[in-house]
This record gives C-alpha cells, sequence and structure tokens, in this order.
C-alpha cells in the first residue's frame, strides 16, 4: 500500500485554509482548536463540519475504529452509496469524497499560516503547516498493516521552484499563480509495503526561513 497521492497534501492545505475553525481555548466536536491551531481526529471530520462538504447521515463527527482499515466509512457514507476498500482503505468515489478515509490525522500551524488563511494579514516565508496521518489496509498476507505519514509544508509565494524562498529538495503545490507551498520535510513508513523513513528533505529543513 502506497501513502495517499500527492494530491492530497493540496486538498489538506485548503481545508486549513477555509475551515472556520470553532471553541477557543478546547478542541470542538470535530476535532479543532482554534486557540491551539490544531486539528487532531478523523480525516473525514476535517472536512465534514464544513460547508459544502458531506457532514455524514446525522450532521454528527465521525467515529472511526483504530487498527481498521475501512473502521465506519461504510455506514457514515451509506447515504451517498460510498464504500471503502479494505485492501487499500480508499473510498469507492475519492473524486467526490476525497476525505472517506479511516485515518487519523493531527494538523498543526503557526500564527503567520493562520492569520494568512483568514485573510488577516498576508503570507510570508513564516507561515507553516505539519500533517501527521496514521492509517492502516489490508495486505496480500491477510493481515492489517500500518502506514504512517509526517510533513512540514511552508509557504513559499508566487513562482513555486524558481520563489526566492524555494529550498533545495522540497516538493512544490502550487495552489493558484500566487501561491506556492513546499513540502520540506516528508518521513513515511509502511514496513510491509517496503517504505521506511525519510523520503523528502528540503536544505534547510526548518519550518520558517524569514
Amino acid at each position: 500500500m502506497r501513502r495517499l497521492a500527492l494530491g492530497t497534501l493540496a486538498i489538506v492545505l485548503v481545508v486549513m485554509m477555509t475551515s472556520s475553525v470553532l471553541a477557543d481555548g478546547a478542541f470542538d466536536q470535530w476535532g479543532y482548536n482554534r486557540t491551539a491551531l490544531v486539528f487532531d481526529g478523523w480525516y473525514v471530520n476535517a472536512y465534514a463540519g464544513r460547508p459544502g462538504y458531506y457532514p455524514g447521515p446525522d450532521a454528527t463527527p465521525y467515529i472511526g475504529v483504530r487498527g481498521d482499515p475501512c473502521g465506519n466509512i461504510d455506514s457514515y457514507f451509506a447515504d451517498v452509496r460510498v464504500k471503502c476498500d479494505p485492501a487499500t482503505g480508499s473510498p469507492t468515489n475519492p473524486k467526490k469524497y476525497p476525505y472517506a478515509y479511516n485515518v487519523l490525522l493531527q494538523i498543526n500551524v503557526n500564527q503567520a499560516w493562520d492569520e494568512a488563511t483568514h485573510g488577516k494579514a498576508p503570507w510570508t516565508p513564516d507561515a507553516w503547516l505539519t500533517n501527521h496521518m496514521i492509517g492502516w489496509y489490508l495486505g496480500e498476507d491477510g493481515r492489517v498493516h500500518q502506514w504512517e505519514w509526517f510533513l512540514k509544508i511552508v509557504w513559499i509565494g508566487p513562482g513555486g521552484s524558481s520563489s526566492p524562498y524555494w529550498r533545495p529538495g522540497g516538493d512544490v503545490i502550487k495552489l493558484g499563480k500566487d501561491n506556492s507551498f513546499e513540502v520540506i520535510e516528508s518521513v513515511y513508513n509502511d514496513p510491509y509495503g517496503g517504505f521506511q523513513g525519510i523520503e523528502t528533505l528540503a536544505i534547510p529543513a526548518g519550518l520558517a526561513c524569514g
């Protein structure tokens, strides 16, 4: 099982930029903590409580199952006929429901990222975000195996790899002509699949460069 496609990175970035994070000083029911600038919960819930996304049959948060490739995806998305493939953990309609995964997700951002995404300040190279995901899949040996993926992402402005803030060795994500981001560190572990350790490491790999 290979990790979720690189396009998922852009989706996670958009979620953090457009979500209305609630509950100052505490985590809301979906997993957001506005004061700490953290999301900590199930991947589905990073989307399900936000406008424009399917919120489940009762408009309540998804409750996943640790150690299970599919968890409760089939029942949560039953009304829209989405099912999970245990061999990959992927939904049957990933283009329309790219968040229908039984995956644990933690997102951390700093103040520069938060203020820029909410239009309170301009983007700067000090803005950063981290993602940490844990998921499971059914291997050819008939057993469930775990994968884990950690990323550091920074804003580098327009121009992608031609930006003065770009760092050699990173992976560029473009979101429109004015905004580019760079994955400056990617660590992926899936022992059964033969993946372990650092995939991407920019130089320097620290979070802020402004």
